[in-house]
C-alpha cells in the first residue's frame, strides 16, 4: 500500500529510520537536516549498515550545512559523493533492502 505524507514528513521518516534493523541506503541531492542525520548515526552505532550518496557542491560539502559527515564516517558508515558535474536530482531511501 502506498501512502502520502504532506505533513509532519520529517517524523515519518525519522519512525521509518528507527525501525531499520541491517540497512539504510540514502541517495540525495542535498543533506542539511541535522534531525534526519543523527539517527543514521546511532543506528550506525548500533550495527546497521548506512550508506549516504550525495552532490559534492557548496550544499553539502561545507561547514554552513551545520551536518559533519565525518560523524558517520567515523562509526563505520560509508560516505559517497557525485562528483561529476551533472546534477543528481534523485531523492530516495531504502531501509533494509
Amino acid at each position: 500500500m502506498v501512502e502520502h505524507y504532506s505533513k509532519k514528513i520529517q517524523n515519518v521518516i525519522q519512525t521509518e529510520l528507527f525501525k531499520a534493523k541491517s540497512s539504510i541506503k540514502i541517495v540525495v541531492a542535498w543533506f542539511t537536516n541535522d534531525l534526519l542525520f543523527q539517527p543514521l548515526v546511532l543506528k550506525q552505532q548500533a550495527g546497521v549498515k548506512v550508506e549516504i550518496i550525495l552532490n559534492r557542491d557548496e550544499i553539502n560539502d561545507s561547514e554552513e550545512n551545520g551536518i559533519d559527515f565525518n560523524e558517520l564516517v567515523n562509526v563505520g558508515g560509508i560516505l559517497r559523493w557525485n562528483e561529476t558535474k551533472q546534477l543528481m536530482h534523485d531523492k530516495f531511501c531504502i531501509i533494509d533492502d
